[in-house]
C-alpha cells in the first residue's frame, strides 16, 4: 500500500485515515456494553424473577429431574462456554446422542415462548453472554 494514500487497512485495530491504535475507543466500547448487560440483566432479573420461579416449579411438578440443566454453547471466537437454560426434555434423553428427543409439555411450551431461555441472565450478570447482539451457538453447529 501507497504511503501517501489516505486509505489504510482496517485491522489490527486501525483507524481509517490515520496510523493510530484505536484501543482506547475499543475498550471504551466493551465497557459500555458490558455496563448496558450488567444493567438490563438486573432489571430483567428483578422483574422475571416471580415467572422463573413458577417455571422452575412447573417443570419440577411435569416430570422427574432437575428444572435446570448447563448446555454447552460456543463463541465466534472458538471458545465454549456454559449457558444455564431450563430443563425442556425429558431427563433420560438429555445425554442421548440419538435424533430422538422427547420434549415435555411444560417444555414444548417454553420452547415455542422461548422462555427456556430466561435463566440466561445469570450468563449476561457472569459477563458470559450479551443481552443486545447474537447469541451464542451450540458447538456442533459452529463446526
Amino acid at each position: 500500500m501507497d504511503e501517501n494514500t489516505d486509505e489504510r487497512v482496517v485491522e489490527n485495530l486501525r483507524v481509517a485515515g490515520s496510523g493510530r491504535s484505536n484501543l482506547r475507543g475499543l475498550c471504551q466500547s466493551y465497557r459500555t456494553e458490558y455496563l448496558a448487560d450488567l444493567a438490563a440483566g438486573c432489571v430483567l432479573i428483578i422483574f422475571m424473577l416471580p415467572l422463573v420461579v413458577l417455571l422452575a416449579l412447573a417443570i419440577k411438578l411435569d416430570g422427574a429431574g432437575p428444572p435446570f440443566v448447563w448446555q454447552e454453547r460456543g463463541d465466534l471466537y472458538g471458545r465454549r462456554r456454559m449457558a444455564f437454560k431450563f430443563r425442556t426434555v425429558r431427563t433420560d434423553v438429555l445425554n442421548d446422542r440419538s435424533l430422538r428427543v422427547v420434549v415435555t409439555p411444560v417444555g414444548g411450551f417454553l420452547r415455542c415462548t422461548s422462555m427456556d431461555k430466561l435463566p440466561q441472565l445469570l450468563n449476561v450478570l457472569r459477563g458470559e453472554m450479551s443481552v443486545f447482539g447474537s447469541s451464542p451457538r451450540r458447538p456442533h453447529f459452529l463446526d
